[in-house]
């Protein structure tokens, strides 16, 4: 079992997804403020993390429980319906990084600011997993802890699991919150098996 690191060749944010994030359609915002999202979406694609961990493993499901390999096992119907079918997972952790944690606290005195910095750690961190998942071919939609009756509790072993804190600097606080804040663990099955 061994976990492996994806690399993005560069993660690009783009300013309608911040948009989005920020619950606006991008055709309806001010020009000033476009101009503000732009310039943010630019200096976050240059401070985006590129990096994902990642494990491959056998599944197998007996409703309502899944094992991954001898690695892991969760229970959770919503994940079992998601990966009916699939004879393997891919478990992983991606993070837009520290960088942008440091933009969203140095914004705090600026509150609309500090939202189009949080929009697009979002909107980063968003791109970054639909590249790494891009890249594993054919796959199911992802899945976080979270999601339907997968509980959150799970994200611990996940990051335990992909050696996340040495590996993308990806810890969790007491309440389950990760840090850096924009991060994201997720399964995504995978119809062949390994």
């Amino acid at each position: 079992m061994t976990v492996r690191v994806y690399t993005a060749e560069r993660i690009t944010v783009p300013p309608a997804q911040i948009g989005r994030y920020l619950g606006a359609r991008w055709d309806r915002l001010p020009e000033e403020l476009r101009g503000e999202i732009e310039r943010v979406g630019a200096e976050a694609s240059r401070l985006c993390g590129t990096r994902v961990c990642y494990l491959t493993l056998p599944l197998q499901i007996d409703a309502p429980e899944l094992r991954f390999s001898d690695a892991l096992a969760l229970r959770s119907e919503s994940l079992c319906r998601c990966l009916a079918g699939c004879g393997a997972a891919v478990l992983f952790c991606a993070t837009a990084g520290a960088g942008i944690d440091r933009r969203i606290a140095a914004s705090r005195l600026r509150p609309a600011r500090q939202a189009i910095w949080d929009a697009a750690g979002a909107a980063a961190v968003e791109a970054l997993c639909d590249d790494f998942c891009a890249s594993l071919g054919p796959a199911r939609e992802r899945f976080s802890p979270g999601y339907g009756d997968l509980p959150l509790e799970s994200q611990s072993e996940l990051l335990r699991l992909l050696d996340a804190r040495r590996l993308l600097g990806v810890g969790l606080t007491d309440a389950l919150l990760m840090t850096p804040s924009k991060s994201v663990t997720a399964i995504v099955g995978l119809e062949e098996t390994i």
